[in-house]
């Protein structure tokens, strides 16, 4: 088998990111023709070393595409996936054969998520004020790609737009109450996440238990015809991230 893919996604002891990423790769190999697999970086059956070897000699990977299902350039992007990679090319080398191997720019950095968001919020009553939500990273210049995420919603929305992060303590509730405070009460949630999991059914359920009017919106990986359509246009586009930029150098 000449080239493959494999998508590097967080991981968790939840069954639900492992499920769909599971089904988005085979979707995804059924419309590429070639072999695209599924790797987690944390409470997956193989490091994500042995995995890379794993995945390579079970399909005689010639070339592989390795693509970070990340949406920020944290550590995981930025410091794990490199360290593992260099776990496996060692591995690699004492082998019959060397495949070539390139890590892709991280999904963050390459799918649109503004636009979708944009897409989404057009196809629904106009609320009063939007609230999206992310994970957050502690790495420096970790949340970039976030916060021009938020900005371009912002720009695009024409109406309040905020950004919290699950990581900072009591930012979602400040986003919430400010919000209420201008008087705003009919929102739409935006979870930027790229699976559902515990942290998105506490964000639910803070929701809920809110007096607010909110609509949530679906993960990522849940609009399962846009997902498709996304990852596959980032996979085709195969734009290398060797050498890693820098934060600061990024368009």
């Amino acid at each position: 088998m000449a080239a493959a893919y494999l998508l590097v996604a967080h991981g968790s002891r939840d069954p639900r990111p492992q499920q769909a990423l599971a089904a988005l790769c085979e979707r995804l190999t059924q419309e590429l023709g070639c072999p695209v697999g599924w790797a987690m970086l944390e409470f997956g059956r193989l490091p994500l070393g042995g995995r890379i070897v794993e995945f390579i000699a079970e399909h005689a990977i010639e070339r592989l595409s390795i693509a970070p299902f990340f949406l920020s350039s944290g550590v995981h992007v930025c410091d794990d996936i490199p360290e593992q990679l260099a776990v496996a090319r060692s591995k690699l080398a004492s082998g019959p054969a060397s495949p070539t191997i390139e890590v892709l720019f991280h999904a963050g950095r390459t799918i649109d998520f503004a636009r979708a968001v944009a897409d989404r919020l057009a196809r629904r009553t106009q609320p009063e004020a939007v609230v999206a939500i992310a994970h957050g990273s502690r790495r420096p210049g970790g949340n970039a790609e976030v916060e021009r995420f938020g900005e371009r919603i912002r720009a695009a929305i024409g109406v309040p737009f905020r950004l919290a992060y699950w990581s900072r303590e009591g930012d979602i509730a400040s986003a919430l109450d400010a919000c209420v405070a201008d008087g705003h009460k009919r929102l739409t949630i935006v979870p930027h996440f790229l699976f559902p999991g515990r942290l998105t059914d506490a964000i639910a359920e803070q929701i809920a238990a809110s007096a607010l009017d909110a609509t949530l919106l679906p993960t990522w990986s849940e609009d399962t015809e846009w997902a498709t359509r996304a990852v596959l246009d980032w996979l085709r586009d195969r734009a290398p991230a060797v050498p890693e930029p820098s934060i600061a150098g990024q368009p």
